[in-house]
């Protein structure tokens, strides 16, 4: 059968349920529950064509359309009146003698309606794939095959649907990167094998030196052997020569050690005698004493000799922040009195303005003339205790307030002024103390690290002493074994270390070499596989790069064909050709796709040959151009090699006969086909097909 499954889409489940090149003697039974107008039926088809007769609305689509699903296809319709459904297809091999009936494929899908109306599909079909099955297997009025010539739509779009151009670009890329490895390889082992006449001279070179640097050894060798006994002796005098100068370098590491240390000291007594001159002028300053030059500084425990009580005195601190204390209580005081007794003056001075308006306030004379007269005794009565007082006793002691007031206000800034000076004089002995601290710890610090440096003095002047005596003993010696080191025996076992050394690195080298002679024995058999795995890659690379064009070329070669054999075998009189003509732009690359030119040449009553359009063609005409393109895409994407199935329905435009050799031509190209005619159409048919009427289906009023 010609096409292969290759052709088919990636994610495709291609692979055969069983082998479909020979299934005589296999049969398929398909049971169909609640699908459709079913209630209940079971139909078993055998190779060959399987006539599913009846008159209209007997349920012949339904059976079909639940094989389609059963085969992958589109979900057939449940029953309306049905919440599950039911269609499985088993293949069985009759022609076995074991009576084990267990079929060979089985395949069962169930269909479920949920409570929003939707239906869920369950288990597996023939193939995973209903784009295939719905568009080169099953054949009905509404396959898009038979829609494009219909409706004069594009037919290379359904004859190349499963072609995925985008796995053969994706393929492309990887057998691309996959030849470039193997020429790199190739590459390599092409210089290796060329390299192989300047391996091979390099060995022989290798080879020579070898043999001379031998005999070299051998006669070292020789005049090492004669003074053996005194090697270990010179090589002994050799080591004491590096020891005394290495001792010399020790000798003059500590010389400059210990003036490094000696001038970290000085520059510490600077930093002391800095400081105690600082130490001076802070006693001086705050003593006003002329006596600091004869201050003496204590060395030994870190502490200045210097009267420190008198520059801060702790107890005038203390003494100073308590009557800071004292003097801010007082000054609260005075601040509260002050601040009430204005309330009270600025209350009284208000009543007196007021006296007229105020509430609990009465004046007692009611004549106009004293109204007018305002230092008349005229009496007013107090707000606070009721009784009647004179207003001038009021104003006389409003003054009495404001004076004491004053005072208070004299007394509170003298407390201020006396506050401000004692804060001053706080803050000035606390900086003092602070100023004297940081003396105190800086003179501290320097004193000790004085101490570390002095110490560091001895311990390296002690370390200098044993190694001026060991560079002593060391001199003494070298001189003693100064006749043995003048021997040129160090020299000659010197050299011997050299071509020993040499004579190692020559062997490994010619042990490389050799290696790589060895090595470029098995390149050329490598290479011979590289370039054979290279060839086949790169027809893969071809193939891929022009799989598209193949593949458009094979769906048009495969339409013309039958076209022109089914031509002839229906006898259209008035139809001389159909053919798809390919074009390919002209600016194609290796992907470019071409376009399908659908041609139908007819002929005129007067035998001339014209072109003519899809939309003039008779209906059976365009159905049957539209079942040619949907089986040239059936056989060129081999999917008889998967799915040994063709279904046909609403094929009723075809008058009888033209329809006998239609179905006979495709039945060559498929196991099982299976149509569904009306009694007339199936009447025309030979009697050796199987036949299926509509009392096999069970039907529902």
């Amino acid at each position: 059968m010609p096409g292969s499954p290759e052709t088919l889409p990636a994610g495709t489940d291609v692979s055969p349920r069983l082998d479909t090149t020979d299934l005589d003697g296999y049969e398929a039974e398909l049971t169909v529950e609640n699908i459709g107008g079913i209630d209940a039926c079971t139909v078993t088809f055998t190779p060959g064509t399987t006539i599913l007769t009846g008159e209209n609305a007997t349920n012949r689509t339904s059976l079909l359309s639940a094989l389609n699903g059963a085969l992958g296809g589109t979900a057939p319709v449940l029953k309306s009146d049905a919440e599950t459904g039911r269609v499985e297809l088993s293949l069985h091999d009759t022609t076995t003698d074991d009576d084990d009936d267990d079929a060979v494929v089985s395949i069962t899908r169930t269909y479920e309606r949920s409570d929003r109306g939707t239906v869920t599909v369950s288990g597996d079909g023939y193939i995973d794939d209903p784009e295939i099955v719905d568009t080169f297997v099953t054949l009905f009025e509404a396959n898009d095959a038979r829609q494009a010539v219909q409706h004069g739509d594009d037919i290379r779009d359904v004859l190349m649907r499963p072609v995925d151009t985008g796995e053969i670009e994706r393929e492309l890329k990887q057998k691309t990167s996959e030849r470039d490895d193997l020429e790199r390889d190739l590459n390599d082992l092409e210089s290796r094998i060329e390299n192989e006449a300047a391996l091979t001279e390099r060995r022989e070179a290798i080879k020579t030196e070898l043999d001379e640097v031998t005999e070299e050894i051998d006669e070292l060798e020789s005049v090492v052997s004669d003074h053996e006994a005194d090697m270990d002796m010179a090589a002994e005098a050799e080591e004491l020569v590096d020891d005394l100068e290495a001792k010399r370098s020790e000798v003059r590491d500590l010389e400059n050690e210990i003036e490094v240390l000696e001038a970290e000291l000085d520059a510490l007594e600077d930093e002391e005698a800095d400081l105690r001159e600082q130490a001076v002028d802070l006693y001086r300053t705050v003593t006003d004493s002329g006596d600091a030059d004869e201050i003496e500084f204590n060395t030994g425990d870190g502490d200045a000799n210097i009267p420190w009580d008198e520059v801060t005195d702790e107890n005038r601190i203390r003494e100073l922040e308590d009557t800071v204390t004292e003097l801010r209580g007082r000054k609260n005081e005075l601040s509260a009195t002050i601040d009430e007794l204005t309330r009270i003056i600025n209350f009284n001075q208000s009543t007196l303005d007021d006296a007229t308006d105020l509430p609990g306030i009465t004046d007692t004379d009611g004549d106009v003339t004293a109204e007018l007269a305002p230092d008349t005794d005229r009496e007013i009565e107090c707000w606070t205790c009721g009784t009647t007082v004179p207003r001038n006793a009021i104003q006389s002691r409003t003054s009495e307030l404001e004076s004491y007031v004053d005072d208070k206000q004299s007394e509170l800034d003298s407390i201020e002024t006396e506050l401000q000076d004692v804060k001053n004089e706080l803050a000035g002995l606390r900086d003092t103390q602070q100023e004297r601290e940081e003396l105190q710890r800086e003179l501290e610090s320097v004193q000790e690290q004085q101490t570390r440096v002095e110490d560091s003095i001895e311990k390296t002047k002690t370390d200098l002493e044993t190694a001026r005596e060991e560079l002593h003993e060391l001199q003494d010696a070298v001189e003693e074994t100064e006749e043995l080191r003048e021997s040129d025996l160090l020299d000659v076992y010197q050299e011997l270390n050299e071509y020993e050394y040499r004579r190692g690195q020559l062997e490994t080298e010619l042990d490389d070499v050799t290696d790589e002679l060895a090595a470029i024995s098995d390149a050329r058999s490598e290479k011979n596989a590289l370039e054979a795995d290279l060839d086949d890659i790169r027809d893969d690379i071809e193939s891929l790069r022009t799989r598209i064009a193949d593949l458009e070329r094979a769906a048009v070669d495969s339409f013309n064909d039958e076209m022109e054999t089914i031509l002839d075998r229906l006898a259209y009189d008035n139809i001389e050709r159909v053919w798809i003509e390919r074009k390919v732009p002209d600016t194609s690359s290796a992907l470019t796709t071409g376009e399908f030119d659908l041609h139908i040449v007819r002929k005129s009553e007067d035998g001339a040959a014209y072109e003519d359009r899809v939309e003039n063609l008779s209906e059976s005409e365009r159905e049957v151009i539209g079942l040619i393109v949907a089986v040239a895409g059936y056989i060129v994407h081999g999917v008889g090699d998967i799915v040994p199935w063709i279904l046909l329905d609403s094929v009723e435009a075809i008058d009888s006969n033209r329809l006998v050799e239609l179905i006979t031509h495709i039945t060559q190209h498929t196991t099982f086909l299976a149509v569904a005619l009306l009694p007339e159409d199936a009447a025309a048919f030979p009697d050796e097909h199987d036949r299926v009427t509509a009392d096999a289906l069970s039907t529902t009023a």
